[in-house]
């Protein structure tokens, strides 16, 4: 038989399925909007997606969390060889000098960007089935309405902003926006948020091992969480988005009969208002369902090598097709070529070094897989506009607004 859902240990202070109670006491809270609720969704439908293969497969994604910018084993700093007189020796040197490099960006990161399981709590455990759903102000209040950057291993938003507004940094732009809207953020993506005072909304997190199953449900839903963005609602919509999530909130503080398929299928319809109305640029286009699984393979491979600045041909092999269908599928779903795709990873990587890290632009460079520094300037200025001394300079990429 299976287990009551546990209720998150901040909402222990009081009931947490009515309407109109406060389970936290936070000075000026809305009790009206105050609802806390999670709970893993547990379905043997899930399983291929647990967390067990979820952790296996990611691995060596960068993009899960600054650990994930490790090699394996430690590599001490020794001089060159070709320094005694070894021809040819210092090619080895500099890849394990390379190596040792990363091993001290990933100190030097993780001092700089705290990893949290929620905002403000130590990094654990990532049950298969989470799902989480709380007021905006619980943790934006007692922080005077900024949220310092940070990252979320294996944890995504759905954000609603139900009144006010803000600016969201992730990965060095900040994209401003005003109720009523939806904010996406993916899981691994460095972001904080800077919330006009008193505004309202709700914070809906869930693990990246069950968003991937429910993302799964329909090919179209797939592009939602390639980056972070803010999707504009108009007033109808955006009350039935509310309804949707206080209706889940309730759902998740207790457990009824028929709890996770009334979760995924609230869940899924929040998914489906926030495609309907994000920008094509935000959302992608439609695709068929083998081309966007083979771009998804393409997105984990580069994860997983954009540091070895592999060639097309390479990426083609590894996934068993030839290049041209590649090509095509990259054009269709992605909407640029998987070279393009490849660059566009290694300049994510860039900004969020140069912004989150005091490492100089040469090491930055080599960081990324590039042998000549020279070279990576140059990639740097003709993809972004700016030096990459300049773009540091300056603080970082461009504001926009949803």
């Amino acid at each position: 038989m299976r287990q009551p859902l546990p209720v998150h240990p901040l909402a222990q202070a009081q009931p947490v399925h009515q309407i109109g109670r406060r389970p936290l006491q936070n000075p000026g809270a809305n009790a009206s909007k105050h609802i806390i609720g999670r709970g893993p969704l547990h379905d043997d439908d899930v399983q291929p997606l647990g967390a067990q293969q979820m952790a296996q497969q990611k691995a060596g994604r960068s993009r899960a969390d600054n650990g994930d910018l490790r090699f394996h084993g430690p590599v001490p700093l020794m001089s060159c060889p070709a320094s005694s007189g070894a021809d040819g020796a210092c090619l080895p040197w500099l890849c394990q000098h390379i190596d040792w490099t990363i091993q001290q960006l990933l100190g030097v990161m993780s001092t700089a960007v705290p990893t949290f399981y929620l905002y403000g709590e130590p990094q654990r455990a990532v049950e298969a089935g989470f799902v989480h759903v709380e007021s905006l102000d619980d943790r934006s209040r007692p922080s005077e309405w900024t949220i310092q950057p940070h990252i979320h291993r294996d944890l995504n938003h759905v954000i609603l902003i139900c009144e006010g507004g803000g600016a969201m940094r992730a990965d060095g732009d900040t994209v401003s926006f005003d109720a009523p809207c939806l904010l996406l953020v993916p899981a691994g993506i460095i972001h904080g948020f800077t919330w006009l005072r008193e505004s309202l909304g709700w914070v809906t997190t869930i693990s990246d091992s069950y968003l991937q199953h429910l993302l799964s449900r329909d090919d179209d839903l797939q592009p939602l969480f390639r980056a972070p963005h803010a999707v504009s609602l108009p007033p109808a919509d955006f009350a039935e988005a509310e309804a949707a999530i206080q209706r889940m909130a309730r759902e998740l503080a207790w457990s009824g009969p028929g709890q996770r398929g009334a979760v995924e299928a609230l869940l899924l319809g929040l998914l489906v208002q926030a495609l309907r109305h994000a920008a094509p640029g935000d959302a992608g286009a439609a695709s068929s369902g083998r081309q966007a699984r083979l771009v998804a393979r393409l997105r984990e491979r580069i994860e997983q090598r954009f540091r070895d600045r592999d060639p097309v041909a390479a990426h083609a092999l590894a996934l068993g097709v030839s290049e041209t269908t590649l090509r095509q599928a990259c054009s269709h779903v992605a909407g640029m070529s998987p070279a393009a795709m490849v660059d566009e990873r290694a300049l994510l990587e860039a900004r969020r070094l140069l912004i989150y890290s005091n490492l100089s632009i040469a090491e930055i460079a080599y960081a990324i897989g590039f042998d000549d520094p020279a070279y990576f300037s140059r990639f740097f200025t003709r993809h972004v506009g700016r030096p990459p001394s300049d773009w540091r300079a300056g603080g970082g990429g461009a504001s926009r607004s949803s």
